[in-house]
């Protein structure tokens, strides 16, 4: 039996950035990124254009702030702004630009062409992920990752726990019960033949949109 989709609330989304359990589990998530491949995924998506994105690129829920830093090291001449509800962490770059604040509220008025989402757009309900939809029209290419729901990818969940903390333990199966199935991505972000679509799904546990305009 398949799992139903249930949006809930997850801990690290209630948590100071500065609470050592949100710290922990913000480590958590990148060594979770790191065992998923999904930076890589990232990078080789920007491998497949003959040069980068001259007009930028915005990545949505950015959290830590990794995979904005290590694409602004890669390309530094490319435009890189990231937004996330907490303020720029400490000690990250200053070298691209950190916008604090509502991602719908923010997004209409920001300018780029590449959207990037990493683990992020599960939190939203099918009618808030229509709304972002809405906002994606002046973007030349949208890649996302997220989890994958099914069982499988819960029994994987389930063989980090000695490795992760209180809250990761709790928002993992949160997060995969508010994943996506095949297909769900672009129906729910209202992605028309205009987009081109690449959808795969990685066997540890994440499913992954390429979306370029045609």
């Amino acid at each position: 039996m398949a799992i139903i989709r249930v949006v809930e609330s997850e801990l690290l989304d209630t948590l100071d950035a500065r609470d050592p359990d949100a710290i922990r589990s913000r480590r958590d998530l990148r060594m979770i990124n790191a065992l998923m491949g999904n930076r890589i995924w990232f990078f080789r998506r920007f491998r497949k254009f003959p040069e980068p994105f001259s007009g930028g690129v915005v990545e949505i829920g950015a959290g830590d702030g990794a995979l904005s830093a290590a694409l602004h090291r890669r390309y530094p001449s490319m435009p890189v702004t990231a937004l996330d509800l907490q303020p720029r962490p400490k000690g990250l770059s200053e070298d691209f630009s950190w916008i604090q604040g509502n991602l719908f509220d923010l997004l209409p008025r920001i300018s780029a062409d590449v959207l990037l989402g990493g683990m992020i757009i599960h939190h939203f309900t099918d009618d808030q992920l229509s709304m972002l939809g809405s906002h994606l029209g002046s973007f030349r290419a949208i890649f996302v990752c997220e989890p994958y729901r099914s069982w499988f990818s819960m029994m994987l969940a389930s063989l980090m726990w000695p490795l992760v903390g209180r809250v990761t333990r709790h928002d993992m199966p949160a997060s995969i019960r508010a994943g996506f199935r095949r297909g769900e991505l672009p129906r729910l972000l209202q992605l028309g033949p205009s987009w081109e679509l690449r959808e795969t799904v990685d066997w540890r546990g994440s499913i992954r949109l390429a979306a370029v305009r045609r």
